[in-house]
């Protein structure tokens, strides 16, 4: 080991391949950190933008929703309620109309 580094340090070419070896491993070594840094910064600002949007109190805001929801759904049931009736109807006069058809048939 220490002829190794003797060899090294004692040749400027081996010195500068070294050097140049050593760079080159502390490059991809930042290069993994900034990567996880970034990973971390996106998983901290969404973690954020959750608490912030929830208001911190995620099944308040579910319940919330749902509230507004079935309030939503309550309202498209009463306007449709009368169409609905009138489909109805119109479904049963169409299938009397065709049972008094094939009787007639018979």
């Amino acid at each position: 080991m220490e002829s190794i580094i003797e060899t090294l340090t004692s040749n400027p070419l081996y010195m500068a391949g070294a050097g140049i070896l050593g760079i080159v491993i502390l490059i991809f070594l930042l290069k993994k950190v900034f990567k996880l840094v970034i990973i971390l910064l996106v998983i901290g600002v969404g973690y954020i933008g959750y608490v912030y949007f929830t208001d911190g109190n995620p099944k308040k805001t579910l319940e919330k929703q749902f509230k507004e929801g079935k309030a939503k759904f309550e309202e498209v049931d009463d306007a449709t309620k009368d169409i609905r009736k009138d489909l109805i109807d119109k479904a049963i006069e169409d299938a009397e109309k065709q049972l008094k058809e094939k009787k007639k048939r018979k």
